[in-house]
């Protein structure tokens, strides 16, 4: 039996758990004495079965997301109204906020972690959080360029000072 035969009977937990616990998906091969990538392989798997939301299990999603965060998308949409895993995903990336529920992202403190992970999550939340001044705070303070995400009026004025200050130098 070939290798990629072996995985080809993998149940897509067992993959998505191997993911998860190894962080990358590289494999050695004993009798080879090689390393053989198997990144787009698995990467076919995964992106074949995204839509059709994998991860359905509770306890399955919690030991999954406390190893890896960024597979919080292939959660199911009630998994993804959990506060314990969203908070446990946008720990992780600040930008898996944009996968949470609409109820997640109404969750100030929430909303904030995930700002405070990745100022550029400005984008996935909610409008009411753009023109939020702790919201834009922590976000500008990650990253700067999360400006961009924030209210016009709120952008234009913060733009004002920043060519006053480019003048004098």
């Amino acid at each position: 039996m070939t290798i990629k035969k072996a995985y080809d009977e993998l149940e897509i937990e067992d993959i998505l758990s191997e993911i998860a616990r190894i962080g990358y998906i590289r494999f050695k091969i004993d009798h080879n004495k090689q390393i053989i990538d198997f990144n787009k392989y698995f990467n076919y798997k995964i992106n074949k079965l995204r839509d059709s939301n994998i991860i359905t299990d509770y306890n399955f999603a919690l030991e999954v997301l406390s190893l890896n965060g960024d597979m919080y998308k292939y959660c199911s949409l009630e998994l993804r109204d959990n506060e314990i895993l969203s908070i446990l995903a946008i720990k992780y990336n600040g930008y898996n906020i944009r996968y949470a529920s609409d109820r997640i992202k109404n969750i100030d403190d929430i909303v904030y972690i995930a700002l405070n992970n990745q100022g550029l999550a400005l984008k996935y939340c909610l409008d009411k959080y753009k023109n939020d001044e702790r919201a834009i705070e922590l976000a500008i303070n990650n990253n700067p360029l999360a400006i961009e995400y924030c209210y016009t009026n709120i952008n234009n004025e913060i733009m004002g000072i920043i060519d006053k200050v480019k003048t004098y130098y």
